[in-house]
């Protein structure tokens, strides 16, 4: 007799009660994957420990299989590796009203999985807005000076947000700057800020070197040092030869 013959002479009835009792084995068995962490709940609440020291504390399934009451137990699951979330580019001003483009990276290891998962709705979005305000925050309080120590300002990030790991369970491990480039107004500026005085010591040197003070150079020679238009520089000799040359007709008049 073959397979489907067999069935045929089996009651409907019996059939759906077989299948019935297929998908009750299947949803009684259920498992937690190498990285992940797990809750069960029942009804809708964590199951806890009832007594020993963790009683009342949620019971955290580690990995393997775990068996479930069918219909009425849940389990939800969630990775504990190592997480990197980046941060994108956003503009900062900071305190002196330099403007740059930053961009950073947080490194966080889900340390307790109950309060990722039911502290906080979401946790990698709630991580990265929370990383993009204390950036801007921080380093709006910063001039752009201080980002020639990233060390020093990403130990200030990571110092502020871990405050928050306690409340989430998470541990975080750290908060980088990645990329900081200045806007082009901004670039022109810091560009003028570090040249400015580099030519006004080069100036100084040519000054000694000569054996006079900076201020009997003529201004066509510091302007070509400093950079600066050679045609402001003669347009502004102009009226002192105009003035010497007055000068010497009125003491060969006398």
């Amino acid at each position: 007799m073959t397979m489907t013959g067999l069935l045929a002479q089996i009651p409907y009835q019996a059939l759906v009660l077989l299948g019935s009792a297929l998908v009750t084995v299947f949803k009684s068995i259920a498992f937690v994957q190498e990285g992940q962490r797990g809750v069960k709940l029942r009804f809708g609440k964590a199951v806890r420990y009832r007594t020993g020291k963790n009683a009342g504390q949620p019971k955290i399934v580690i990995p393997g299989f775990v068996f479930m009451i069918p219909y009425i137990d849940k389990l939800k699951r969630r990775h504990v590796r190592q997480e990197t979330i980046r941060l994108d580019y956003q503009k900062i001003m900071f305190k002196d009203g330099m403007i740059f483009q930053v961009s950073a990276m947080l490194l966080f290891t889900v340390t307790d999985v109950f309060k990722a998962m039911f502290e906080i709705e979401d946790l990698d979005d709630a991580v990265e807005t929370l990383g993009l305000a204390i950036l801007r925050e921080e380093l709006s309080s910063r001039n752009h000076k201080d980002l020639a120590d990233h060390e020093k300002i990403g130990g200030a990030l990571l110092d502020r947000i871990s405050q928050k790991g306690e409340e989430w369970g998470v541990k975080f491990q750290a908060f980088k700057l990645t990329d900081c480039s200045p806007t082009v107004e901004t670039e022109q500026l810091v560009l003028m800020e570090t040249g400015v005085p580099l030519k006004t010591q080069a100036l100084r040197g040519a000054a000694n070197e000569l054996g006079c003070k900076i201020l009997q150079l003529t201004s066509q020679l510091g302007a070509g040092m400093l950079g600066f238009p050679l045609v402001g520089a003669v347009g502004t000799e102009k009226p002192a030869q105009v003035g010497a040359s007055r000068n010497e007709k009125d003491d060969s008049a006398d």
